[in-house]
């Protein structure tokens, strides 16, 4: 059996008894938070991967989406920030890394602003290098 196997068996169960949970003891609101966590796990293809931060930014002119992720690896937990141009990441920086189950590491990240040089990641202020900034032109030379 693959892992992937053993992905989908475990997230089938693990929704089989939540919803059977809910409808035991009557608990609508959890059938529908299960419900719906099972259809976009399998949406995601059961990917944990996700954005813990987004925002619209104007980049010299254009429309870009930017974002903090958090990665799941089989070596820890990663993050990143990236800006995408519609579907297509256009530029993408690693941050940090942290061995899995770091509670701290799911909850640092609290927003993404901008100046006039840099766009700026700011976070809990016991995270030294945070708030971190990327410079603009850093990226515009990337990008181009």
């Amino acid at each position: 059996i693959t892992n992937d196997e053993q992905y989908m068996y475990v997230w089938n169960k693990s929704y089989e008894f939540l919803s059977n949970a809910s409808k035991a003891i009557k608990n609508d609101k959890l059938f529908e938070a299960s419900s719906y966590a099972y259809q976009r796990g399998m949406e995601l293809n059961l990917n944990p991967d996700y954005r813990v931060i987004e925002k619209k930014i104007n980049f010299f002119g254009k429309q870009l989406n930017a974002s903090v992720w958090i990665n799941f690896k089989e070596d820890g937990m990663h993050s990143k920030f990236t800006l995408e141009k519609g579907s297509e990441v256009v530029y993408e920086k690693n941050i940090d890394n942290t061995k899995n189950g770091v509670e701290l590491f799911l909850e640092m990240y609290k927003e993404i602003t901008q100046d006039n040089d840099n766009i700026i990641i700011k976070g809990r202020k016991d995270v030294q290098y945070l708030p971190l900034k990327i410079p603009l032109e850093t990226i515009k030379l990337k990008i181009i």
